[in-house]
């Protein structure tokens, strides 16, 4: 087994450009709000007035009353290209305190919001703005995934009762937020869900890989023990290949936040660890901020603006 620590400048940096917004926003202040794996290897961003998005989560989360000002805030989601170009945008006005995005196979954004304890409210919006189906995901929403397909994945973190069946862990609904499966994800407890033809996730209740794909349990021993109790985020796979890659946060601070990165191969079920890499990057103020997401098979690595991404066929290929 090999061990590593390598910076996040292991491969070049693409700076995160605000899109530009046509008139009447034309000139209108953007600042990076947050950033998910899109499809492939691509990132989804989003831009707005992050104080004012900070201020109505706050809010939201704690029940402060509101000033009295329109609750309605516009925000710009943007999808890039791993040379920075931009591929897709999104502009809508929202009201909601924090809503997270995800692109559907058909170029519609998925938007829900998981601020609060009731019902996960969402829905399917055009890139006009235009919003075409509305939905509810269920409480305790902890991650949402599509498939390729365009099947909706929800990952939940508690017990809840929809009046057909008590689930636990995952439901599925199609792309109009139908849902299409009631108890196939019961007994599960997912960490972060990665999708393409089917699902894979780090199971918390069972400390075991999940692979819909596979249709099997991956035992990885004590491999996972250096992420933590709660073990690592996510679990990445180039379909069809026996290589898997675990990753997820193992040190936390004021001054830097660290990355642990485990491959493996699977044989029948049975991990075997190939090599162990770490990143670390020092943290700095909310619009610097550090954020890690993964998607099927690709690593994304942000710091502010600066965004690495390291895809598991150029990590499995290093040599040291």
């Amino acid at each position: 087994m090999r061990n590593h620590t390598f910076a996040a400048s292991l491969t070049p940096a693409v700076r995160l450009e605000p899109p530009e917004i046509d008139h009447p926003y034309l000139g209108l202040s953007l600042d990076l709000a947050d950033v998910v794996a899109g499809p492939g290897d691509t990132l989804l961003a989003t831009w707005c007035d992050a104080e004012e998005r900070l201020s109505q989560e706050y809010a939201a989360n704690y029940v402060v009353a509101s000033a009295e000002r329109s609750p309605y805030r516009i925000e710009v989601v943007a999808q890039y290209s791993t040379d920075g170009s931009i591929i897709a945008t999104w502009c809508s006005w929202t009201a909601q305190a924090a809503p997270e995005y995800r692109v559907l196979p058909d170029g519609n954004l998925l938007v829900f919001n998981r601020v609060g304890d009731g019902p996960v409210e969402a829905a399917v919006m055009h890139e006009a703005g235009e919003f075409v189906h509305s939905g509810r995901l269920g409480p305790g929403v902890s991650d949402v995934a599509v498939l390729d397909d365009g099947s909706v994945i929800v990952a939940h973190d508690r017990y809840f009762r929809d009046g057909e069946n008590t689930i636990l862990g995952i439901s599925r609904f199609d792309a109009d937020l139908n849902r299409t499966a009631v108890a196939d994800g019961a007994g599960f407890l997912a960490a972060k869900l990665s999708a393409a033809d089917g699902v894979s996730f780090w199971n918390r209740n069972s400390s075991l890989i999940v692979s819909s794909e596979r249709h099997f349990p991956i035992w990885t021993g004590d491999t996972a023990a250096g992420f933590g109790p709660n073990g690592p985020i996510w679990v990445l796979n180039t379909p069809g290949s026996d290589r898997w890659t675990l990753v997820g946060s193992y040190d936390y601070n004021r001054r830097s936040s660290s990355v642990l990165i485990v491959v493996g191969i699977v044989d029948n079920g049975v991990w075997t660890t190939e090599s162990e890499f770490s990143m670390t990057s020092p943290y700095g103020q909310p619009h610097q901020a550090t954020k890690l997401s993964c998607g099927r098979d690709t690593i994304h690595w942000c710091v502010g603006r600066q965004w690495y991404s390291i895809p598991l066929d150029a990590l499995h290929s290093l040599q040291w």
